[in-house]
C-alpha cells in the first residue's frame, strides 16, 4: 500500500542530522538566526519517522513530537536528529512538508568530540549513558565514511570549518538560498545543558569558546583513548576530513602503554 502524501505546511524545512556533542544545536541556532524567532518551529532530537498530517496537527514521530500543531506564524520547520542512521530518513515522504527542503549532515572532528564526551562522562555519567554516547566510535566512523563519499544526497557540513570560517558559512548560506547573517552564531542552546565544558556561560559569545582545542586536556585520559582508538580507521579518516590532530593510531596507542 502506498504512503499517503503529506500536506505542504511550511515554506522552508531544514532537517539537520549529527552526533551528540557534535555542534548540532550551534548549527540550529545559526539557521534560526536567519528568520524571525516566531517564524521557526524547532523540533529537537526527533525520531526517524514518516510525517503524518492530520487536520491541524502534524505527527513527526512516535515519541516526544507525537503531535505538534504549528502556529500561524511558523512558516519555517527545523528538525534535529541525533545519533541515527540518516540514510534511513524517509526523505521522499517528508520533503512534501515544505516548498523547499534541505537535508544537512553535520560532523565535528573526532578528538574534540571525544574530549567533550569524556567531560560529560566525568561530570554527568547518567547523561552519557542515557543519550547513547557510548555508541560514539561506531557512529562517528559511519558518518565519516559517508561524509567522504558524499552519500545519500544530503548536504555535508564540516562543523570545524563552519565554526572557524565566515567564508564557509557564507557559502553554506548561499547554497541554502539564505540571506547571510551570523546573528545566531554566538547563541548557545540550553537543550542538552549547553557546552560539555562551559554549560551556558558563553551564551552570546559562543565564538570565544575553544571548541576546536578541547582534546589536549584529555590526551592521556584512558576513556579518551578508548573512544578515539575504538575504530581502527577513524583517525585516518579524521586526518583526511579535518587534518587537525598530530597523532596517528599507533602513536596514540603507545601513549597508553
Amino acid at each position: 500500500m502506498s504512503t499517503p502524501p503529506v500536506e505542504r505546511r511550511f515554506e522552508r524545512a531544514f532537517f539537520v542530522f549529527g552526533l551528540r556533542r557534535g555542534g548540532n544545536h550551534a548549527l540550529a541556532e545559526w539557521l534560526k538566526g536567519h528568520f524571525a524567532a516566531d517564524e521557526v518551529l524547532h523540533l529537537n532530537n526527533a525520531r526517524l519517522a514518516a510525517f503524518d498530517v492530520r487536520e491541524a496537527a502534524i505527527r513527526f514521530d512516535d515519541g516526544e513530537h507525537a503531535a505538534v500543531t504549528p502556529t500561524a506564524a511558523q512558516r519555517i520547520l527545523l528538525v534535529g536528529y541525533e545519533n541515527v542512521d540518516f540514510l534511513r530518513f524517509p526523505a521522499a515522504q517528508n520533503f512534501q512538508i515544505a516548498r523547499r527542503c534541505d537535508w544537512l549532515v553535520l560532523l565535528r572532528d573526532l578528538p574534540n568530540m571525544a574530549a567533550s564526551i569524556c567531560r560529560s562522562a566525568r561530570e554527568r555519567p547518567d547523561f552519557v549513558w542515557r543519550h547513547r554516547l557510548r555508541d560514539f566510535p561506531e557512529l562517528w566512523s559511519m558518518y565519516a565514511r559517508r561524509f567522504l563519499a558524499a552519500a545519500g544526497g544530503a548536504r555535508y557540513v564540516s562543523f570545524n570549518r563552519w565554526f572557524a570560517e565566515e567564508a564557509y558559512r557564507r557559502e553554506l548560506a548561499a547554497a541554502l538560498k539564505l540571506e547571510f547573517t551570523d546573528r545566531g552564531l554566538n547563541a548557545i542552546s540550553a537543550v542538552g545543558g549547553g557546552s560539555s565544558f562551559d554549560g551556558l556561560a558563553f551564551d552570546g559569545r559562543a565564538q570565544a569558546m575553544p571548541v576546536l582545542e578541547r582534546w589536549p586536556e584529555y590526551l592521556d585520559d584512558s576513556l579518551f583513548r578508548c573512544l578515539v582508538l575504538a575504530e581502527r580507521e577513524s583517525l585516518a579518516r579524521n586526518a583526511e576530513l579535518f587534518g587537525n590532530f598530530p597523532y596517528s593510531f599507533d602513536e596514540l596507542l603507545a601513549r597508553g602503554r
